[in-house]
């Protein structure tokens, strides 16, 4: 075979030594192919014979010299002589090399396979050949952060619903829905591609100053833990009163960090919880006040000249700061109409009070009597007409607690006297005779006719009832066991004139002991006058601080409202029988996270000592 023929005939040919024909423009000329040799790279490196990706037109493809003949053998690509004269065992014109590659690798073994893309050599020489051959190298796969599960939001729905995640509606014709620009059919088969999974977080690092089991709990240098007494914080008890400060603007659950044991969280510890209910009768379920004598026409008056809100102006004149009455100050600075002028039962008629004179009449409408009188639940009023005693509102909270299988007692706590009328309505309606809740008969509560006194003074409080008599003389614990204990429904006449002699602040209040150790009983005092201003208020709460203790300490008002404490709002008494049901509910979502507060002040006491 002449050389010359050869390179005359262009890269291969038909036979040895014969020259292919120029091909007719626009045309390209269909050589035979051959088949690789076992050695061949291209058999090594995509497993199989013949074609691979970017594979070679048959006239860019190599020839290889078959045995028993001589020569320089075939012009071919420049790059590739070295490797192929590797392979086929016949050293190329410029001398034998040692490359990698199969057969010629310098004795590093085997070649490397890839489960996903095939077999490839190994080494920088192999992807310099991939590339020479127009080998496509499929690209590395890259990792991609899962969405955000809240995107901002964008101008348009449809953004909005696709950077949420949620399934975006396709657009439709009249034949049907239209395919999507760029939409790839989905893959049904076993060799789908799998979304790469994300990442996982790495692990918080540990605190210095948490238990890890099988070590020792670490000397904590004082004030640097948080959770510690004389860290920056301040005690467990001052800890506990600022994360419990209600103010105006809080209307839902108090946020308390850390977890909730599970005996006093959830539904479960709630339903066994025991609920003791201390209610007010003047202006919270009664609309009146026997005390001063006021029908409900004066009692609702001198209720709304406590919930307006003003100040005095430049020359003395009263100045409204809110056409809404509300339990708490619309703004700093704001007075009630009640502090500055004292209490009004002409508050709607004449003076500033005129600017609510619809409020009150539209609540006197809903607090009247529907139907025929009756001289138990109904009370006579001005211009010859009767009103409710007791506020419906009342009987719906008893309704509902005994259909939700809780177990509970009332205890009426006044300063007035009527108790006895009041526990007479109970009991008659209790009896099925409400016109309103016929179905209080299936309520199994007990009422005591017989009222109790509680006297107050500087060395004790005496509670007597009958024959029964008990003192805080040898520790307010007794006191407390007698009231969770109680069952259905009586009455404690309180001591006023000892909150009179306290310039009726709470320490001259109706008493009320809570033990949060104690999770099985939840004690919750329902009243109109209760205010988070202790020198204005009308209940001495008193809290155990220790587990099994005798002596409590005086709770502030703040601690504990809306979470044994409630102000009771008569407006909205009157105008939604789910009152009471609302403000016991919210008190015991609140008393779980109190308990919960309550063991880790407890716990951290522990640690300390």
């Amino acid at each position: 075979m002449e050389p010359g023929g050869e390179a005359q005939g262009g890269l291969g040919g038909g036979s040895p030594g014969s020259a292919s024909p120029d091909p007719p423009s626009g045309q390209r000329t269909r050589l035979p192919e051959r088949p690789l040799s076992p050695h061949s790279p291209a058999r090594a490196r995509y497993g199989r014979a013949g074609g691979f990706p970017g594979r070679l037109s048959p006239a860019q493809r190599p020839e290889r010299p078959r045995g028993g003949e001589s020569g320089p053998g075939p012009v071919r690509p420049a790059g590739l002589r070295e490797v192929i004269g590797a392979d086929s065992g016949s050293d190329p014109p410029s001398g034998p090399r040692r490359l990698p590659g199969p057969g010629g690798n310098g004795g590093r073994g085997p070649q490397r396979r890839d489960s996903a893309f095939g077999a490839r050599p190994a080494g920088r020489l192999g992807s310099a050949l991939a590339r020479q051959r127009g080998a496509r190298t499929p690209p590395a796969p890259t990792y991609r952060p899962p969405p955000d599960p809240h995107p901002p939001l964008r101008r348009d729905r449809r953004s909005n619903m696709a950077a949420r995640g949620a399934p975006e509606a396709p657009p439709t014709s009249a034949s049907g829905p239209l395919p999507r620009a760029g939409a790839t059919p989905p893959c049904h088969g076993a060799g789908s591609a799998a979304a790469p999974r994300p990442r996982p977080l790495p692990p918080a690092p540990p605190c210095p100053w948490q238990r890890r089991p099988g070590r020792r709990w670490p000397a904590v240098p004082r004030g640097a833990c948080p959770g510690r007494q004389g860290a920056p914080g301040g005690s467990g008890a001052e800890r506990k009163r600022r994360r419990f400060q209600v103010t105006a603007a809080r209307s839902g659950p108090v946020p308390v960090a850390g977890p909730v044991p599970v005996a006093m969280s959830g539904g479960s510890g709630r339903q066994q919880r025991r609920l003791v209910l201390h209610v007010d009768l003047n202006n919270t379920v009664v609309a009146a006040d026997a005390v001063s004598g006021q029908g409900p026409r004066a009692a609702l008056n001198t209720f709304l000249s406590t919930v307006t809100w003003g100040r005095a102006g430049a020359a003395g004149e009263w100045q409204w700061v809110s056409d809404r009455p509300s339990l708490r100050p619309p703004c700093p600075g704001a007075l009630s109409y009640y502090s500055r002028h004292g209490r009004d039962p002409a508050f709607t008629d004449t003076g500033p009070g005129r600017r609510f004179s619809g409020l009150h009449a539209r609540h006197l409408q809903l607090l009247e009597w529907p139907g025929r009188s009756h001289d138990v639940f109904s009370v006579q009023g001005e211009a010859g007409k009767r009103y409710h005693l007791l506020l419906p509102a009342f009987f719906r909270l008893l309704d509902a607690l005994h259909r939700d299988a809780r177990a509970f007692a009332v205890v009426f706590r006044t300063f007035g006297t009527d108790l006895p009328r009041a526990l007479q309505a109970v009991s008659c309606a209790l009896a099925g005779q409400h016109p309103q809740f016929p179905a209080l008969r299936d309520v199994p509560l007990p009422v005591d006719l017989t009222p109790g006194q509680i006297r107050c003074s500087k060395r004790e409080v005496v509670l007597t009832r009958g024959a029964e008599r008990l003192t805080s003389r040898e520790g307010a614990r007794k006191l407390y066991e007698y009231f969770s204990s109680l069952e259905g429904i009586r009455g404690f006449q309180d001591h006023f004139d000892w909150w009179a002699r306290n310039q009726f602040s709470s320490r001259g209040g109706k008493p009320l002991w809570i033990d949060p150790h104690d999770p099985s009983v939840h004690h919750i005092f329902i009243d109109d006058n209760i205010r988070l201003d202790d020198a204005d208020t009308i209940v001495h709460p008193q809290v155990f601080m220790e587990r099994g203790s005798r002596s409590p300490r005086r709770a502030p008002t703040s601690e504990l409202y809306d979470i044994c404490l409630v102000q009771t709002d008569l407006l909205e008494a009157i105008a939604d029988q789910d009152y009471f049901l609302r403000c016991v509910r919210r008190c015991e979502e609140n008393y779980d996270r109190y308990l919960a507060c309550t063991e880790e002040d407890t716990l951290s006491q522990q640690w300390d000592g």
